[in-house]
């Protein structure tokens, strides 16, 4: 029966367990053939039984550590009574790499073939696993090579029979293995950091058309009622236009590589801000068109026959800006500043 990753996770303690018990059991540090077969099958059964494909275990079996990603995550297990000597740098590097693995299964979360599954469905979760993957395979590397300088220092420590102060004294390759490590993991929470946000900036690219859509229907129906009442056009064109200002800020964000979004709110919340994002530039863009329609921001006149395309721009600039329409709102009403001139 398959089974997901945390319940793996009792089953691999169990075969880092055997793999310890092989080595304890060796008197020239080899085990039996007979040690290897049983460890092989047990190997592959866990492999057989874990969800998804492409399952890897990386096990030390001399300090009883391991590593083992699936298709959900990837996850580490030492046992610490088997290391001589001050491990403090490896365990804060193996928990940064999880950490990488746990980031990755929580913004690309796996999710289980349905039957029956529709094409649009399995694409879906193919996209998501192929987003997760790199990392979390990056994450289990890392982890192994960890608990592979881990092992290594231990065999010298072993050999060496070192006294207890001794044991703390950390060899030079085992520090440099570390720096190494260090400058690797820093390497791929950068990558991770960048998918995660392409993907939030896809996800609240998507929100904002919705956002569009929808305010494109809303105009509509206004435009209909205007025709229908003989109402001009200007007042409720900055509307529309402060919709696509804010769509074109975005954009614009975008391309210059301004725009950084919060991937920790989650693939729902983000799309939901940009499908927000069009309507409050719309609602902006109409707020200020009327503060100007209704006298409030004496400074700037319209001219006759002009009210259509300025509250078009009004509005566009509004939606564009936030900076602007707040300024515009907050300046409404206030007198303008007497020359020198006047008394």
């Amino acid at each position: 029966m398959p089974i997901d990753h945390r319940s793996a996770a009792g089953d691999f303690g169990s075969l880092v367990s055997l793999r310890k018990q092989h080595f304890i059991a060796s008197s020239d540090g080899d085990v039996t053939p007979v040690e290897a077969e049983t460890y092989r099958n047990r190997v592959n059964e866990f492999k057989a039984n874990c969800v998804g494909p492409g399952v890897r275990v990386a096990i030390f079996g001399k300090i009883a550590s391991g590593a083992f990603v699936t298709a959900e995550q990837a996850t580490f297990l030492v046992e610490e009574r088997s290391i001589g000597f001050d491990w403090t740098e490896a365990q804060r590097l193996l928990h940064q790499a999880e950490s990488i693995a746990d980031q990755a299964a929580e913004w690309w979360p796996c999710e289980a073939a349905t039957e029956p599954e529709s094409t649009r469905a399995r694409k879906r979760r193919e996209a998501k696993n192929l987003e997760r993957r790199p990392h979390v395979d990056r994450a289990f590397d890392l982890m192994g090579a960890v608990l592979s300088a881990v092992n290594e220092e231990n065999r010298r420590v072993s050999e060496h029979g070192s006294t207890s102060s001794e044991k703390d004294n950390r060899s030079d390759n085992f520090m440099a293995s570390m720096k190494v490590i260090e400058q690797d993991i820093r390497r791929a929470q950068g990558l991770l950091d960048k998918a995660a946000q392409r993907h939030a900036q896809l996800t609240y690219t998507t929100g904002m058309l919705v956002g569009v859509g929808a305010l494109a229907i809303a105009c509509a129906l206004l435009g209909a009622s205007f025709y229908l009442t003989d109402t001009p056009a200007a007042n409720g064109v900055a509307l529309l236009a402060g919709g696509l200002g804010a769509v074109v800020s975005v954009l614009q964000q975008m391309t210059s590589g301004a725009l950084r979004l919060d991937e920790t709110a989650g693939s729902s919340m983000l799309f939901r801000f940009g499908a927000l994002r069009p309507v409050v530039g719309g609602i902006l863009g109409l707020a200020v068109a009327t503060l100007f329609a209704g006298g409030l921001l004496p400074a700037i006149s319209v001219e006759p026959g002009q009210e259509l395309p300025f509250y078009a721009a009004i509005g566009f600039l509004a939606g564009f800006s936030e900076r602007f329409a707040q300024d515009m709102i907050a300046n409404s009403g206030r007198p303008l500043a007497p020359t020198p001139d006047q008394n």
